[in-house]
């Protein structure tokens, strides 16, 4: 089953990830966060996947196409759950830009947001999660960046 989400931001930028490993609610995500080309589906995604540097930076170099898709794996859920999260301008997820949301559905294991980055400016950018319905509220920081 696809568990895909756009959401448009402030008309500037659609979601491009959502929900990020937890330290509280840790046992309920696998530890997979995912930066792709593709987010038609968890298969498509995990495998058009871009790797993390060796900071765990994830690179979208616009060759890719605008369309940036980010996914997180978690445990199957019995129920849909909804992610909530802010949008940052640079690193470190201090210079809030947008906020989104995106929805995963009951007994998927990766949830996925796709949005085109074309409106944005080259350089750092980072996506940090605020809650979710499912599991204990989480705030962790993912940095990424977009680049010709």
């Amino acid at each position: 089953m696809r568990n895909k989400t756009c959401l448009w931001l402030s008309g500037t930028f659609a979601v491009c990830a959502i929900g990020f490993l937890g330290q509280s609610a840790k046992a309920q995500y696998t530890g997979e966060f995912i930066i792709c080309t593709d987010g038609s589906s968890a298969d498509a995604c995990r495998n058009s996947a871009l790797p993390p540097d060796d900071d765990g930076t994830i690179t979208w170099s616009r060759s890719f196409g605008f369309n940036l898709c980010a996914a997180v794996g978690f445990v199957p859920q019995d129920t849909d759950c909804i992610f909530f999260g802010d949008s940052y301008q640079g690193f470190g997820c201090t210079a809030f830009q947008d906020r989104f949301a995106a929805r995963a559905l009951a007994g998927s294991d990766l949830a996925i947001a796709c949005g085109d980055v074309s409106p944005l400016f080259d350089g750092q950018y980072s996506l940090g999660t605020t809650n979710n319905t499912c599991f204990d509220d989480v705030n962790l920081c993912q940095n990424f960046i977009l680049t010709q």
